[in-house]
């Protein structure tokens, strides 16, 4: 075993079998695993039927099949499930597709908001000029106006949010 992998716990659970003789076993690509393999309690579920689970402690490999075979009277041949371990450089790609696609949401988010905004304050100018309308100043002076407003208007809608609650 290589102790850089990380040990994995397969469990193999059968339920609903009676009589309470049953044979649980679990293989290694083909061959009986019988290091790291801990069984369960039988347990009665209240029906006259069974339960049993049995574990089996690994450090999987690229390649390694494990294979859970059941055999029980009430079956004519013994049931298997396998499983295989994923490789790790599929593991590893899946993340890093993972943390790219989160850097580019919040980039496109980023981006989305500062045009929102952007529009937001170009709307918002030409909604002061119309509330607050033209006066007989001259242009220069009406332009500065609008932009004293506007600010301090925007000055007390920040305060207004940013300040913290009593």
């Amino acid at each position: 075993m290589d102790p850089a992998s990380p040990n994995t716990i397969l469990l193999c659970t059968a339920t609903g079998f009676y009589p309470l003789e049953i044979e649980i076993q679990w293989l290694k690509n083909g061959k009986l695993e019988e290091e790291g393999v801990a069984f369960g309690e039988e347990l009665q579920n209240g029906d006259w039927t069974y339960q049993l689970q049995v574990m089996l402690e690994t450090q999987p490999q690229r390649g390694d099949v494990y294979t859970c075979q059941v055999g029980h009277v009430s079956m004519e041949a013994p049931i298997s499930v396998q499983w295989e371990p994923r490789s790790s450089s599929s593991a590893r790609s899946k993340l890093w597709t993972g943390i790219m696609g989160a850097v580019i949401g919040v980039a496109f988010l980023a981006v989305g908001l500062f045009s929102y905004l952007k529009n937001k304050k170009g709307e918002s100018g030409g909604l002061e000029e119309r509330l607050w309308g033209g006066d007989d100043l001259g242009e220069d002076s009406h332009r500065a106006q609008q932009v004293a407003k506007r600010d301090s208007l925007r000055n007390s809608f920040g305060n207004f949010f940013i300040q913290p609650p009593a």
